[in-house]
């Protein structure tokens, strides 16, 4: 049997791989898997099960992974490729030019963010998104919202693209933060245990609005002294939030953690997740955060979070405006869910009740059924 081929760019820490991570490991106790990413793996390799394979092609850059990517199809002669993320998803285009009908693999692609609100993607890469897009067997998109984009951006026909959120490990999660709440908080010996954490999870990116996030913070802690910040993650603005925090003085009640290989304990003692993005896919950490049994407060981004969360139903969605409209806002709900710590638990019940949907074994299958299908027709 040819096995799935799943084709990251990288295995950094992010969303995008956890997700085809996840993939990999549950399907490939039903099916043959490989993941393989473009280049050398990073912190996301903590993630891979040991007997899930994987492969690496050892580039500087996607665009380098090319003659690699080609001996590996010629090597595994997978049935179905399923690439994540804009380089990857054009390298598996460029990938099967030459290839005769019978040993072209089926080529499925996946969309994890709104590319209306990038500023990174250019011009070639634009240019040559529409016809790798157009050429798949199929699209998968995070979000309703990002696939009615591609849709109209890419003149996608609108049959070929699947709106499927992440696989998270709901029972996992919930399982572990049932634990780790018997244990001390990891912020116990820096804080002690008389104060309110508001947690959140990310790349430190301008994406990700932790520029946003100190300043509603600093607005909360006039009102409520003793609330601190934890934010996990690494990325290239880490030296400007450390800059950000030490102007405001609040150096010694904000954590930049840096990567952890384990959140859940994190999730477990937090009062609260925040996570202020100015665009999003889906929003991983968020389900995660829900899972965990944390009331969640985010945006309404571009997109992802309304697919998740019904305001003040089983959480918090903010209007992403103008930064000093949306600050306040936060502020102000951060603070009410401080004062109203029954209103916070009945959100953070009803979160749990909802990341359900987003079940590994649930959202895996999904997957494998819409490949079954589409490789059939």
């Amino acid at each position: 049997m040819h096995p799935i081929l799943f084709l990251l760019p990288d295995l950094d820490a992010g969303g995008s791989q956890r997700t085809l991570v996840n993939l990999a490991n549950t399907l490939s106790r039903r099916i043959p898997c490989v993941l393989a990413s473009v280049r050398k793996p990073g912190d996301g390799a903590d993630w891979l099960h040991s007997e899930t394979p994987f492969r690496t092609l050892c580039a500087h850059r996607t665009r380098d992974g090319l003659p690699s990517y080609i001996r590996l199809l010629h090597e595994l002669k997978p049935s179905v490729v399923l690439s994540s993320g804009i380089d990857a998803n054009i390298l598996t285009w460029v990938g099967s030019f030459g290839l005769s009908e019978a040993r072209r693999p089926r080529r499925f692609v996946r969309e994890t963010n709104s590319h209306r609100v990038r500023q990174d993607i250019g011009f070639l890469r634009r240019l040559l998104i529409g016809p790798s897009y157009r050429s798949a067997n199929g699209v998968i998109a995070l979000s309703e919202g990002v696939g009615k984009e591609l849709i109209e951006d890419y003149k996608l026909a609108a049959d070929s693209v699947t709106v499927i959120g992440n696989p998270v490990d709901v029972d996992g999660i919930s399982r572990r933060a049932a634990r780790a709440r018997a244990e001390p908080a990891p912020w116990l010996d820096r804080w002690g245990s008389d104060v309110h954490v508001l947690l959140s999870v990310g790349r430190l990116h301008h994406q990700k609005g932790y520029d946003r996030l100190l300043k509603a913070f600093f607005l909360a802690k006039q009102s409520n002294p003793n609330l601190r910040l934890v934010i996990l993650g690494e990325g290239p603005d880490n030296a400007s939030l450390l800059a950000q925090a030490a102007a405001m003085g609040m150096e010694d009640s904000i954590l930049l953690f840096g990567f952890c290989d384990d959140v859940v304990p994190w999730y477990a003692h937090a009062d609260m997740f925040v996570l202020l993005s100015r665009w999003e896919g889906f929003g991983h950490v968020i389900v995660e955060a829900m899972a965990a049994g944390v009331c969640v407060v985010v945006t309404d981004c571009p997109h992802g979070p309304r697919d998740i969360i019904s305001d003040g139903k089983n959480g918090v969605l903010l209007t992403n405006g103008a930064d000093e409209t949306l600050c306040e806002e936060a502020a102000t709900a951060i603070g009410k869910l401080i004062s109203q710590p029954d209103l916070c638990g009945k959100l953070a019940a009803a979160g749990m009740e909802r990341a359900k949907s987003y079940h590994l074994e649930k959202i895996s299958t999904f997957y494998l059924d819409v490949l079954n299908k589409r490789t059939q027709e």
